[in-house]
C-alpha cells in the first residue's frame, strides 16, 4: 500500500507523519502517540474535523456528517480521512467548524 506524508498543525506545534492509503489519519497520529480529539470515529459527528491548508484532499468518502460545500472549503474528518497524497491539516477545528455553522443557520 502506498504512503504520504501528512503534516497535522496543532496547538503544540506541528508533527509529520507517513500515513498508509489504508490507514485513517487519525488512526496513524493515534499510533505515533498524538492525541487528537476523537469521538465516534465513525464520520458521523464533528470532534475530529481539521481544516486542509495545503495538499492534495484526502479519500473522505465514508463520512456521513459534512456537507459538499463544507468538504469543498477545506473541512476534514480525521478519522475517516485516508492519505491519498502528501498535504498539511490544522487541527482542534471544531470549535471554528461550529462557530460557522452556527453563523448560516442565523
Amino acid at each position: 500500500m502506498a504512503t504520504h506524508f501528512v503534516t497535522l498543525i496543532t496547538p503544540e506545534g506541528e508533527t509529520r507523519l507517513e500515513c498508509s492509503e489504508d490507514l485513517s489519519i487519525l488512526d496513524t497520529a493515534s499510533a505515533h502517540g498524538l492525541a487528537l480529539p476523537a469521538v465516534c470515529r465513525g464520520g458521523a459527528c464533528s470532534a475530529c474535523v481539521a481544516k486542509q491548508v495545503a495538499g492534495e484532499a484526502p479519500d473522505q468518502s465514508e463520512q456521513s456528517y459534512l456537507s459538499d460545500e463544507e468538504v469543498e472549503a477545506g473541512y476534514v474528518l480525521l478519522c475517516v480521512a485516508y492519505a491519498r497524497g502528501e498535504c498539511s491539516f490544522e487541527t482542534h477545528k471544531t470549535a471554528e467548524y461550529l462557530e460557522q455553522l452556527a453563523a448560516k443557520e442565523v
